[in-house]
């Protein structure tokens, strides 16, 4: 997007039953969130659609061990 170099990772679940947004942000939406961002300097989302939850982590490639 940026030019920049990056790992993007997208999780997405699909043929699902119809999702409705937790009504409270409990410790696991904290970890995959916060706690990711953090750790790898990334920048990740988190979204209840309907049709399914999805999860987008974008980090720079420093962090990946080779």
């Amino acid at each position: 997007e940026d030019g920049k170099e990056c790992l993007a990772l997208n999780w997405k679940e699909v043929d699902g039953p119809v999702v409705e947004p937790p009504k409270r942000r409990g410790f696991g939406h904290i970890v995959i969130n916060r706690m990711v961002a953090q750790a790898l300097d990334a920048e990740v989302n988190l979204d209840f659609a309907p049709e399914g939850v999805s999860w987008t982590m974008r980090m720079p490639p420093s962090f990946i061990v080779k």
